[in-house]
């Protein structure tokens, strides 16, 4: 497709009268990705006029995550404490995106999910749920919009949706969640009832950049959930990629 090369420098950029930057994730897990995030953001230069800076996430999950305000509190551990023992139980609510190998031995795990991915096997305690097509859910696309999602058959066997599974675990935990139906857990809801305030732009803290090279980051493309994981199609649509194209005689 056509395209304008800008060049190696930022001066285009600087220069702008409305910048964008789009910065992967994959760019943030590097172990300098904070200085990564402040150096784009200052190029970004974003202002309450016009704000350019764009982040684009692996999952549309890790994103309702962030809006959500999804994060360890005071007393809370990230993905590398729970995962290095740091809990004596962990419930995985569809979590496929690591190699359950990482959870720590003497860890009691529950999983949620559906298709039955790698997670799964590592589970001491199995909850099936319902994968997209057999639940009413709502959920945010990687650019934060919110889709709307309908049931178009039941889930099989034994599965429920997830929120069912939740609040049936509340009551045996004897701290029962006040719904009972999708409409009243909506209602609970802070971002449905409208109340979630609009977070101020704030500049993140400048920090040193490790001078290391910019790689692809490396992954199955066509396989990067539960679904396409266990899908015929994108394992040969993966199989297909992998195998160098043979020129036509």
């Amino acid at each position: 497709y056509a395209a304008t090369q800008v060049g190696l420098d930022t001066d285009f950029l600087t220069g702008a009268e409305r910048p964008m930057v789009i910065l992967g994730r994959a760019a943030l897990a590097r172990p300098d990705g904070a200085a990564l995030l402040a150096h784009a953001w200052a190029l970004a230069n974003p202002t309450p006029e016009w704000n350019g800076f764009n982040l684009l996430h692996s999952f549309g999950g890790q994103v309702a995550a962030l809006e959500l305000g999804f994060l360890p509190g005071p007393r809370g551990l990230d993905l590398a404490a729970m995962m290095g023992g740091g809990v004596d139980a962990l419930w995985l609510l569809g979590a496929d995106g690591f190699n359950p190998a990482r959870i720590g031995q003497n860890t009691f795990v529950i999983y949620q999910g559906h298709h039955g991915d790698a997670a799964a096997a590592r589970a001491d305690i199995i909850l099936p749920g319902a994968a997209y097509t057999e639940k009413d859910a709502t959920w945010l696309n990687t650019e934060g919009r919110m889709q709307r999602g309908w049931a178009a058959v039941l889930p099989p066997g034994e599965a429920r949706e997830d929120w069912k599974i939740i609040r049936a675990a509340s009551a045996i935990l004897g701290k029962p969640l006040p719904f009972d139906s999708i409409e009243a857990l909506r209602g609970q809801h802070p971002l449905f009832a409208g109340i979630v305030p609009e977070a101020p732009l704030i500049a993140p803290a400048a920090a040193p950049l490790s001078g290391e090279a910019f790689a692809a980051a490396p992954g199955n493309y066509w396989q990067v959930d539960p679904i396409t994981r266990a899908s015929e199609t994108m394992a040969e649509c993966a199989r297909s990629a992998a195998t160098p194209a043979l020129a036509a005689e």
